[in-house]
C-alpha cells in the first residue's frame, strides 16, 4: 500500500473536512451510549411552548390594558378641553354683553 502526504490545499482542505466529520461522529457516538439526547425531548419543548405562550398573552393582556387607559385618558382630555372652552364661552358672552349695555348707555 503507497501512503503519500496530500501535497495541494485542497487535499488538506479534504483532509480536514474527513477528520472533522470522523470526529463529530465519534462524539455523537459517545453521546448516544452516555444516553444524552442529541436534542431536548418534545416534553420539554412542550413545557417552554406552554411557557412562551403564558409570557405572550399575558403581554397581550398588558398592551390591552395601556391602549385602553390611554383612550380614557384621551377622552377625559378632550372632554377636559370641551369644558375649559364652555367656560371660556360663559365669560367672553358676560363681557360682550357688559360692553353692549356700556355702548347702549354711552349711544344714549
Amino acid at each position: 500500500m503507497d501512503f503519500s502526504l496530500p501535497k495541494s490545499f485542497a487535499d488538506w482542505m479534504l483532509c480536514l473536512a474527513a477528520f472533522t466529520a470522523i470526529l463529530k461522529y465519534m462524539v455523537d457516538l459517545g453521546d448516544r451510549l452516555r444516553g444524552q439526547p442529541s436534542q431536548p425531548p418534545n416534553a420539554q419543548l412542550q413545557v417552554s411552548h406552554e411557557q412562551l405562550t403564558e409570557r405572550v398573552r399575558k403581554l397581550e393582556e398588558s398592551a390591552d390594558r395601556l391602549w385602553a387607559k390611554l383612550e380614557a385618558d384621551k377622552m377625559e382630555i378632550v372632554k377636559s378641553g370641551e369644558d375649559r372652552c364652555a367656560k371660556l364661552h360663559e365669560r367672553i358672552n358676560v363681557i360682550l354683553a357688559v360692553v353692549s349695555e356700556l355702548r347702549g348707555r354711552l349711544n344714549s
